[in-house]
């Protein structure tokens, strides 16, 4: 084409957070437009509040459907911790923009105590 207007990826969906136990969490979220190039991979952002720098997982697409629905597990996650998650698309034409923030806490680690008589 003589002029060409190239689109990034649009902006994926709120992270839904599942599966959410004491050190993990499930991460799902779809994507509506790859734009004009074909979409190569997700980066998953997410940090807690005490980090100044986001830890960051990519994961590789390996189809084009529209309004997939993608996911990707978190591991290494501290207890009881609140996190943000955040989702970008990335295509042959670049990164788009962020999702809006997620946030989420991590189960606490319970304690069984046996019951004493006294």
């Amino acid at each position: 084409c003589f002029i060409c207007i190239s689109e990034l990826p649009g902006e994926p969906s709120t992270p839904n957070i599942t599966a959410i136990g004491t050190s993990h969490a499930e991460v799902t979220w779809t994507t509506q437009s790859a734009g004009a190039g074909s979409l190569l991979s997700h980066t998953i952002k997410y940090k807690d509040n005490e980090s100044l720098q986001p830890h960051q997982l990519v994961v590789n697409v390996t189809s084009n459907k529209s309004n997939k629905i993608f996911s990707a597990f978190l591991r290494g996650l501290h207890s009881f911790t609140l996190y943000s998650v955040w989702v970008y698309a990335e295509s042959t034409i670049g990164r788009g923009p962020a999702s809006t923030r997620a946030i989420f806490t991590t189960h606490s680690k319970i304690l069984k105590y046996k019951n004493i008589d006294i």
